[in-house]
């Protein structure tokens, strides 16, 4: 989705990513909710830490992403 607009994405196929992505992320939480000791347990992602450090992580690797693709003067 970041890099959607540098590599020609048109709008279409960027809402289809988008949904793709939407739909994975509820996917994902139904899945943790029905199984709440799997891969990570559940008490571990619902530590206010995990959540922090996951936005903190998402949110830095966005800027470096966004910092380097864009076009150059």
């Amino acid at each position: 989705m970041l890099q959607a607009h540098s590599v020609g994405l048109p709008a279409p196929v960027t809402l289809v990513v988008a949904a793709a992505g939407a739909l994975a992320a509820v996917g994902l939480w139904w899945r943790v909710r029905s199984t709440p000791d799997g891969f990570v347990p559940r008490r571990v992602l619902a530590s206010r830490g995990f959540l922090a450090a996951g936005l903190i992580g998402g949110t830095v690797f966005a800027a470096i992403t966004g910092c380097c693709s864009a076009p150059r003067p």
